[in-house]
């Protein structure tokens, strides 16, 4: 580590009595373990701990101010800091005074940044968010870690850091819905401050824009399965615990809301930043359930209803062109036909061209499925008919 900080020279500085205290006193590389209060099969845990030491060695941090010296968060969190600790154990004990301060110039400005930089400890909250995403199913159990540093451990003094991992079964609740007896899942995820926890979803009447006098009344929200399934059908090809993800913080943390013509509450499903659809919800009660999931072209939301009106696709058209689901716009040809394209951009679904299909789980090499053309001909719009929604911009003009 003295070599790649451009130290090299301060390692045969340091007092054989001050390598034996540091290697007693090194920080540890970063364990994962499992709550011992919690259920987490083995298989789960396995996973945690392949996932969170291949995403340890990948992610890249930087040591100094400049950030020409950067290195991979496993060594960071083990190797650096332990280099760092030199500073500290000079602190408690008499050495040579040329020596210390030979060593504190060359690790002065690491030090500094090592006390003022957070790159490193915002990386490791990513990571907390971004691992629960693999195992994480509200339907059935989610899964969260919390992120802690021990000097004392199994009768041994040093600095262990852990991320332990966490397991919660959702809350769940009955409600009658159109005279039917229906379960929905609490919505949640971890978090990471004030502390580590998992925390649920509960907005207050003012967010959704009721006209009440408790504003600050907060409504606890849930979700159907069947909503989940729909969310799947419809956003098809990203894994189930991002989508889990991506609606926690849409409804926690982006909290947009609208209502449809029939007076419905919608809630914009933001996915990678880019709005994919919206999920319909009703107010029960003191609980918000969501009962369903429209994707952006679907019939009864805003885009879905414009698409119509330029194109006069119906329900059955959009899914028999396919164009009710997410994969269809990112491994199709829509995109690279400007005719096509413009179609959807002027119905106000540009955002799904914004997406990047990396973001879809494939296995398999890209293809992209000939649809636009097919699209062109079920709309009478092919190459030998008159481009309609350039004379359609025109009349407007």
């Amino acid at each position: 580590m003295c070599k790649t900080l451009n130290v090299h020279h301060i390692f045969k500085l340091i007092p054989r009595k001050l390598l034996d205290h540091l290697y007693e006193r090194r920080v540890q590389t970063v364990r994962v373990v499992a709550s011992p209060d919690c259920d987490i099969p083995a298989s789960v845990m396995n996973n945690f701990k392949i996932i969170i030491s291949e995403i340890l060695k990948w992610q890249m941090v930087p040591v100094n101010k400049e950030k020409s010296i950067n290195i991979n968060l496993n060594d960071y969190l083990s190797t650096f800091s332990s280099v760092i600790l030199i500073l500290l154990a000079f602190e408690k004990d008499d050495y040579d005074i040329r020596i210390v301060n030979t060593i504190k110039e060359a690790l002065k400005d690491y030090n500094d940044f090592f006390l003022k930089d957070h790159t490193a400890i915002n990386a490791i909250a990513a990571i907390i968010k971004m691992v629960s995403t693999y195992e994480s199913d509200i339907s059935h159990k989610m899964y969260w870690t919390s992120f802690e540093l021990l000097t004392f451990y199994k009768n041994r003094s040093g600095n262990f850091r852990f991320l332990t991992v966490h397991s919660i079964v959702p809350e769940k609740k009955y409600f009658t819905i159109n005279g039917y007896s229906r379960q929905a899942m609490r919505v949640g995820w971890s978090e990471t401050y004030p502390e580590y926890h998992f925390g649920y979803v509960n907005l207050t009447a003012e967010q959704l824009n009721l006209k009440t006098s408790f504003n600050k009344l907060q409504l606890a929200v849930y979700i159907q399965s069947h909503a989940l399934q729909r969310l799947s059908e419809r956003l098809d090809g990203i894994p189930e615990g991002s989508l889990h993800f991506h609606l926690y913080v849409s409804l926690k943390h982006f909290t947009q809301v609208n209502r449809d013509k029939n007076g419905n509450l919608l809630f914009s499903m933001i996915v990678f930043d880019q709005k994919v659809g919206y999920l319909l919800a009703d107010i029960i009660e003191s609980d918000l359930v969501i009962r369903t999931f429209l994707f952006l072209t679907n019939s009864g939301t805003p885009e879905g209803d414009r698409l119509l009106e330029l194109t006069g696709l119906a329900i059955e058209d959009t899914k028999y062109l396919e164009i009710n689901k997410l994969s269809t716009f990112l491994e199709s040809d829509i995109e690279s036909n400007e005719r096509v394209k413009n179609i959807f951009i002027k119905a106000g679904c540009e955002s799904l061209f914004k997406l990047d299909r990396d973001i879809l789980e494939k296995e398999s090499e890209f293809f992209r499925k000939p649809k636009a053309e097919f699209i062109l001909d079920y709309l009478g719009m092919n190459s030998k008919d008159e481009d309609i929604m350039e004379h359609e911009e025109e009349s407007e003009g």
